[in-house]
């Protein structure tokens, strides 16, 4: 066989090449079809979980931020009445325990 490539005939390579072709284009068009029927969708629902996650980071800080001033002024309160309570102590003569004794 004079006119061939890898021991196939012209009309066999036409063949295989046609083959080869039509298997692309199939392929092709069946990843395109599933990035525009299930990919656009699924890369959109990611995006709002993404901006929803974010926002959820944001009300998170702001809310840590807020119980830590709260538990500041509960801190301070506290001392407040520790002073106070002292001083009840010290009106009445009383003397305090030590925190050893308290538990």
């Amino acid at each position: 066989m004079p006119h061939g490539i890898f021991g196939l005939s012209w009309g066999e390579l036409v063949a295989v090449g046609t083959l080869i072709g039509l298997i692309y284009t199939g392929l092709y068009r069946l990843l395109k079809s599933f990035g525009d029927k299930i990919a656009a969708p699924l890369s959109q629902q990611l995006s709002l979980l993404s901006k929803a996650i974010d926002d959820l980071s944001k009300n998170s800080l702001t809310e840590h931020h807020n119980i830590d001033k709260r538990l500041d002024k509960h801190d301070v309160r506290l001392g407040q009445h520790d002073v106070e309570i002292g001083t009840l102590y010290s009106t009445v003569g009383l003397t305090r325990r030590k925190k050893e004794e308290r538990n």
